[in-house]
Parts: structure tokens; sequence; C-alpha cells
């Protein structure tokens, strides 16, 4: 054996040949300097996840993948991370997860067993300079940050990012990394992202999309060709008689028809099986891009990329780890998901789609409310309760044009349709509301303003009955919209004009996860995958409107005209007010 002096001026030297080769030696460096994550004693070894490797040796700028659970991903970057800081002399790089509070914890109990167990890194690591925030690696720096608030963005220039678990990020302060890369040279940055995906166009589904869309394929043995297979269509299940596994949930798994342990991989060509023998074979699996001309590498790691260790009856088994449906679908298989839960089910939209539009003019209806978002162009829906129905009577863009034309026309629609509650956006701009209720009759008009957080609230709406101002919370007042409109609750139009802007305004909203960054615990809320949202919020104004109507209505109290006393409401209650 070398002498110890000998030993590690040989690495410094086999290292700075690795420096030299650029991110082609990444795998390589892995396997010379970390250790086995079950067994430190042993070498890493890529032995059953042979897909990593060309991941890694990418020599993209932008590289995305869509991971599945139990693939092997998080040890992965974690390793890539580190190699890149060894590599790369005198660099920043910046490892980013959903919060600040995970980022520590996954520095502590993730990066620092790797380091602890390679003898480069711990002769490289800084004793100085050594936390959960911030490590020195050779004359390179790591930094760990989160990406829930905006003051988590570290303001150091940075060679680059590597975002793990990006949907559960804040998509609007991860652009404030990017500015982190601003002093490098064209395609000098080196970005990598990983996610398990959550919705369909949204965060790293929306970059794959982007990108080459590289899938890992399977050379089948049967039919002597390549082929790609999908855990949702391609999982042959006995007994089992829809197409696809889009719908097995974890009741199905008490049928006695279904074979869950004779399930296999089926080839979407001949339909023969891929045995297991073919699928884990590296020298029947390769990656091939649908896009390989694009400069943006993204991949798509599915459960069935690693299965050594995923076989068809574990990924079967695995719907009972999940509570909600479409997790296991995000988690389990790696896939982009959306359903009644998370999304507008335009379908449903589309089938409410059955009332006559009402033109405006004098008499056209009584007892309706309104809903209005503010901005340059503001958009209006009027609509009126019919029984346990919402009906959408009436639709238009308002222009801004300095002459109150918002406000005169907001007016105008309440007179013609007899609206006695009318919800406006009170943001951006807080004067069109005042003066709308300001010359509206007493309680008629209300700005309304969102509340976010994790506070506990008796109700979601919480009226200022002096200022005409409701606080609605945000998160829930959504979820009520969007189970009406999926319940087919609300009514639309048939014949109008804006109602195919209205349906693209319905499908940009979607519910996804962030991670608190004082609990750490995961917060459902509602994200937009556009800025074209208008007529979503508009509609989400008019049932605030329809709320409000009805719990008044709850309190009004029947009163003779000749009745010298009058009754009003203030709070929840009805006081006696002497005429």
């Amino acid at each position: 054996m070398a002498h110890p002096l000998l030993q590690a001026r040989y690495e410094r030297l086999r290292v700075s040949a690795q420096r030299k080769l650029g991110r082609a030696t990444i795998p390589q460096w892995i396997i010379d300097n970390t250790k086995d994550p079950s067994d430190p004693t042993k070498p890493w070894s890529f032995k059953d996840h042979e897909y990593q490797i060309e991941i890694l040796k990418s020599e993209a700028e932008y590289t995305s993948v869509i991971k599945a659970a139990q693939t092997g991903m998080s040890e992965t970057s974690i390793r890539l991370t580190l190699a890149l800081a060894s590599l790369y002399q005198s660099s920043n790089f910046m490892y980013i997860l959903p919060s600040l509070l995970f980022a520590r914890r996954f520095a502590t109990t993730r990066f620092d067993p790797v380091i602890e167990f390679s003898p480069q890194l711990s002769r490289e690591l800084s004793k100085e300079v050594d936390s959960s925030e911030l490590k020195r690696i050779a004359n390179s720096f790591i930094y760990f940050a989160g990406a829930q608030t905006a003051r988590q963005s570290i303001s150091v220039p940075a060679k680059g990012l590597v975002m793990d678990e990006l949907d559960f990020c804040s998509q609007t302060v991860l652009t404030s990394f990017y500015s982190r890369l601003g002093h490098n040279k064209e395609g000098q940055s080196i970005v990598t992202r990983f996610s398990t995906p959550t919705l369909p166009g949204y965060g790293i589904d929306k970059l794959h999309k982007t990108g080459t869309q590289g899938i890992y394929m399977v050379w089948h043995e049967k039919c002597g060709k390549w082929v790609s297979v999908d855990p949702l269509e391609d999982i042959f299940l006995p007994g089992w008689e829809e197409e696809t596994l889009v719908n097995f949930s974890k009741r199905d798994l008490a049928n006695p028809r279904l074979r869950i342990h004779e399930s296999y991989v089926v080839c979407p060509g001949c339909k023969r099986e891929i045995t297991q023998a073919n699928m884990v074979d590296p020298s029947k699996r390769a990656w091939v891009h649908h896009h390989p001309d694009k400069d943006h590498k993204t991949f798509y790691v599915s459960p069935l990329d690693v299965p050594a260790i995923n076989t068809c009856p574990k990924i079967l088994t695995g719907v009972e780890n999940y509570e909600r449906h479409a997790d296991w679908i995000n988690f389990g298989l790696g896939k982009a998901f959306q359903d009644a839960e998370n999304s507008v089910v335009i379908q449903a939209v589309e089938k409410a789609a059955v009332t006559p539009a009402v033109t405006p003019h004098t008499g056209a209806s009584v007892g309706a409310v309104m809903g209005s978002d503010v901005g340059k162009i503001s958009h209006v829906l009027i609509g009126r309760r019919n029984g346990d129905y919402l009906d959408v009577l009436w639709a238009e863009r308002v222009k801004q044009d300095g002459e109150d034309t918002l406000v005169s026309t907001w007016k105008e629609r309440m007179d013609q349709f007899g609206v006695w509650r009318a919800v406006v956006d009170a943001g951006p701009d807080i004067s069109s509301p005042k003066k709308l209720i300001a010359e509206s009759a007493y309680h008629h008009a209300w700005a309304c303003y969102f509340t976010r957080g994790q506070k506990k609230r008796l109700t979601d709406l919480e009226e200022d009955e002096a200022t005409q101002i409701v606080n609605a919370a945000r998160t829930k007042i959504i979820d009520r919209v969007v189970k009406r409109l999926n319940g087919g609750k609300i009514r639309f139009m048939a014949d109008h004009p804006e109602m195919n802007l209205i349906k693209k305004h319905l499908q940009t909203m979607k519910r996804v996860t962030r991670v608190s960054d004082t609990t750490g615990e995961s917060i459902e809320h509602w994200a937009s995958t556009s800025t074209e949202n208008h007529y979503f919020f508009a509609l989400v104004y008019l049932v605030i409107a329809d709320i409000m109507a009805e719990e008044t209505v709850k309190y009004t109290v029947p009163i003779s005209s000749s009745s010298i006393i009058r009754k009003a409401r203030v709070g929840s209650n009805i006081r006696s007010i002497p005429g």
C-alpha cells in the first residue's frame, strides 16, 4: 500500500487531470471519491442505476430531470454538487431546496455523511467553513438555500445551481437565483434541476417540454426493436379491464380479480412481455431524445428505469403509501397529473355552458351579483343565484382610459342587472373600488383583499362593515370556487363570444404544494401557469359576492311597508333602528 502522503499526492494529480476533462469525468469522479450510501465500506456503484450516467455527463448549460420516487436521484444530486465543487476551481455553487429549513437539514443529514466517508472530500473540506448553509470544498463554495421567500436568495455570483424538488419551490423566488448567474459568459453556467412532477405544464414538466425530452428506452429482445415503456400504459395487470392504470387506486388492492403479483411490462409494439432480465440489462437500455438538437437537455426518469428495485408488483402496491391518488401518479410514477382536486376540469365547464347570455339593458335582471378584477383591462362577470346554481349572465372586458370608464361601467351594469352585491379587486388600483363603494347604495359594493398563510379562521371571509372591505382566505375560497366549477354548480353562457377566453383563463389555475420555511410542512396553494387568469379571478369575486349575498338573505327579516321600525344587519346581528 502506498504511503499516505504519496496516496494523497496521487489523488490530487488525478483530480487535477479530471478537472481538465470537465463534466464527462463526473461519473468516474463519483465512483472514485464517494461511497455506497447503504454501506460506506463499499465504493459507489451505478449498478442498477445506470441511467444516471448520461445525466451526470450532460454538458448542457441547462439540464432538467423529471424523477419518480425511489430512483436514487437525490443521492446523485448530492454527489453531482460535490463533484462540481471539487472539479471547478474557485467557483460558487448553490444547492436550492423548497425552504431554508429543508436545505439546512439536507446539508447536515445527506451531504455531511457523503463528505465524511470520502477521503478526498474530507481533505478538501475546510474545517473553518463547514455549516448547514455554507461549505468550502477545495477552493470552491457550496451555498445551501431555500426558495420559499425572496430574502432567501443569496446575493453572490454563482457558477452553477442545483435545484432539487423544483415543483415545491416558489417559482417566483427561483427566478432570483437565476440572476446569480449573470457574471458568467454565455454557455458557462451549470444549471441542473431535479423534481418529482405535479401538474401538466407547471414546474419541471413545463421545463421538460421545452427541452430534448429524453426517454430511457428498452431494446426488446422478442421483437428486436427499441421501445419506450410508460408505467401508466405499459404495465400489464391481469384482471384489469381499462387501457391504462390512470384510475388504479388503493381500493383496487383488495380486488380479488386483480393478480397484482403477476403484473409485468408489456411491449407497446408487439404486446408481448418484456422480461425482467431484459429490463435490467444495461446493454439493452439507452437514452433517446425526441429533440436532440435542442440546447436544453431534459430527461424523464420512470420507476421502470430502475427495474431491479421497482418491479411492477412493487410499483402497483406502492399506491397504498399515498393519501391522494394524484400523489401516487406524481411521486410513484413520476408523471404530471391533474384532476378535479387540483385544477378546473374544463369538460365540466363546457357541460355547464347551458344558459343564454343576457344583454345589458334596463331591467335585464333583479337580485344579481357582480365580480370584477381590476387592471388596465378589467374583466367583469354578472351572475344570479338560481336554486343550487350560480348562473353567469354576462361577461365583458372594460379598458380603463382615465375617464372613470371602469367605475361608470360597473355602476351602469349594477343598475341594469339589479346587482345588490358587487365584489371587485382591491388592487392594484384601490381608487376605482373606493369610488364605486362611495357612489353605490350602502353595502352594495365591496372591495376584496386576499389573505394568505396558516392563520386559523372562523370563516373564509372577514367583512369590515365600516369600510366595505372583505378579506378572503385565498386558498380556501379558490377551493370553493373550483369545487363548484367541477361540480357543475356554476353555469355559463352557451352563446357568448367571451366564453373561449373564459375557458382559457379558468385552465391556468393549479393547486400546487410548497414547503413552509418555519415548520417544514407541505402547504397547498393555488398558482397560475400564466398571467392570463383574469376571468378566473373575476369569477372568484363573483362567487364571493354570491356567498355574501346568500349570507345576507339568512339574516333578512321581512318587514311590513307600514312598519315604523327599520331593521338593519350589523355583523351577524339584526338590530332595530327607530324610524
